[in-house]
């Protein structure tokens, strides 16, 4: 059986409560990836102020009804910008022992490619070993 894995997938802001292409585009990517051990993490608030729900929610419910289990996934709903993302999923690494030692994965998208590294690489977040993978377009 493989080593479990964190799978950390940034949200994408919400238009009128719904999730746009972009960010299906990201869950999929995720879907392909996910191995059966895998621990999930779904990252991202309600910065659209027309959806009831945060973005954390919504991809939530869309990857159980694809592929994964309920108790596999996290969610950090308070993030409402990439930035945020980062340091709040870094946050949750930090108190949870038992995902500290897990191979982590960031999901985003090409686009999401340069902001990503410049926030990885600021000083607050040098202890971030995570590999990232990317959708191909936006």
């Amino acid at each position: 059986m493989s080593q479990a894995r964190l799978v950390i997938i940034l949200g994408k802001k919400l238009e009128n409560g719904k999730m746009t292409y972009e960010l299906i585009t990201r869950l999929d990517l995720a879907c392909q990836i996910i191995k059966p051990n895998d621990i999930i993490m779904v990252a991202g608030g309600r910065v659209d102020q027309n959806s009831y729900h945060t973005e954390a929610f919504m991809m939530k419910q869309y990857l159980q009804r694809i592929k994964a289990l309920p108790n596999r996934i996290i969610s950090e709903n308070q993030s409402k910008t990439t930035y945020h993302n980062i340091k709040y999923v870094n946050n949750i690494i930090n108190k949870t022992p038992e995902l500290q030692p897990l191979e982590k994965i960031l999901v985003s998208s090409l686009g999401h490619r340069q902001k990503i590294k410049r926030f990885i690489a600021k000083e607050y977040f040098n202890n971030l070993d995570w590999k990232l993978y990317l959708t191909p377009k936006y």
